[in-house]
């Protein structure tokens, strides 16, 4: 079977490391050019650390990895170390860093020399803010014929995280995914409303942590700290730039039994398209609300009236949990 040509945009939390880690087992399906960070969940030095060590700790430690844009295009940045822990992955300590596969390049130059020196159209997953993505293309716009598809963990149709209204990698650098939707290129989202479905239970979580392989134990591990309500005593979160963490959002977090792996649910998507339902809607983000920054108008109902042509998102709307996790497990166990 030939393998698809894939490139990973992260900002390396628990649930990009179990992406990473996905990806990683699916080897059979996906040949990885390389890897790219950017400032999100936690800050950039904190991304790149956990990416290239995660790599390095399953196995794959010969992915080159290239870090990018340490805050977003015009605005500053927001964190969510709440959920993922100060150094992004809670739950799991790395003995020492891997610094091997570093690349020398930033991201948006590594993605485009990447890109351009591939003879098949490269898909890129995007599990964080897209920031390094709009860079690059804003910066060499002719890689667009070489690019298959751009998939992202993100938007909404009618709810958000951490906001009422919106997602964390829309709402970090919302002027970065309105570019990419502007774009042109085929741009698929996997919405909350899908990724929500896309988890594991705790028990699930405990079958990961018993496959015996240093994949499965770090899993399970970050898995079982994943969220608010894991916030650890004398654990220090800065307030300035982090995202707003109530009373009522940890009181949710310790009644949800389930783990929710949102950038998961992308790779499954490259990797098992069959396992999903597909709409082309038009879409645009909103940069400048007041209360609604970051809200993805998604118009499912038509009331612009657009062409398929002119309709600029494929929203993944729907996805089979039981084969999802299936794949899951296979691929954690291919991993070292």
């Amino acid at each position: 079977m030939k393998k698809r040509k894939v490139m990973i945009d992260c900002d390396t939390g628990i649930d990009d490391a179990v992406a990473l880690v996905f990806a990683c087992g699916l080897r059979e399906k996906f040949d990885i050019l390389g890897v790219t960070t950017v400032a999100g969940n936690v800050a950039l030095t904190d991304t790149t650390r956990n990416t290239l060590n995660v790599l390095d700790l399953i196995g794959a430690g010969d992915i080159p990895v290239a870090k990018g844009a340490d805050k977003p295009m015009v605005r500053d940045g927001m964190k969510a170390s709440g959920v993922h822990g100060v150094t992004g992955l809670r739950g799991y300590e790395f003995t020492e860093n891997s610094t091997a596969a570093l690349a020398d390049l930033p991201a948006w130059d590594f993605i485009y020399e990447k890109v351009s020196a591939s003879e098949e159209k490269v898909t890129l997953m995007a599990l964080g803010p897209v920031t390094n993505i709009a860079l690059m293309l804003k910066k060499y716009p002719d890689v667009k014929d070489k690019l298959d598809q751009i998939v992202f963990m993100g938007t909404s149709y009618h709810d958000g995280n951490p906001t009422s209204i919106a997602t964390f990698n829309v709402l970090v650098d919302p002027e970065a995914f309105r570019f990419l939707l502007h774009s042109g290129i085929d741009v698929y989202a996997c919405p909350l409303e899908t990724t929500r479905t896309a988890y594991v239970t705790m028990g699930e979580t405990e079958e990961i942590g018993a496959f015996g392989n240093r994949a499965g134990e770090l899993v399970s591990r970050i898995i079982d700290s994943y969220g608010v309500h894991h916030i650890e005593d004398g654990e220090v979160i800065q307030e300035a730039g982090e995202e707003e963490i109530t009373e009522a959002r940890i009181a949710r977090s310790l009644a949800d039994q389930t783990r929710t792996l949102h950038d998961a649910a992308v790779v499954a998507y490259v990797a098992f398209p069959e396992l999903f339902t597909v709409q082309k809607y038009y879409c645009d983000v909103e940069c400048r609300g007041e209360l609604t920054t970051g809200f993805t108008l998604i118009d499912k109902r038509d009331y612009y009236g657009k062409s398929m042509m002119e309709r600029n998102l494929f929203l993944i709307e729907s996805v089979n949990r039981e084969g999802f996790v299936k794949e899951l497990f296979a691929a954690i166990k291919n991993c070292k």
